[in-house]
């Protein structure tokens, strides 16, 4: 579950970037959540909604931290 996790939370931020660029949205977190939530249900997995919020934040510090090099 844990790699359907983070492929959700990788999917979901990807397209709430997306979707805020063209300002189609206000909250790209709120609708990054509700992304992973219904693609995990596709996929018959039910989460805690903290533990998706925790996957959605880390793969937005990914996204955005990943190309920066560590000291």
């Amino acid at each position: 579950a844990t790699t359907l996790l983070e492929e959700a939370a990788k999917v979901a931020v990807t397209a709430a970037e997306q979707v805020g660029a063209a300002k189609l949205i206000f909250d790209k977190k709120a609708y990054a959540m509700d992304i992973a939530e219904r693609w995990l249900a596709e996929h018959g997995i039910h989460l805690d909604i903290e533990l998706i919020d925790a996957a959605v934040e880390a793969a937005v510090y990914k996204q955005f931290n990943s190309a920066k090099s560590v000291k």
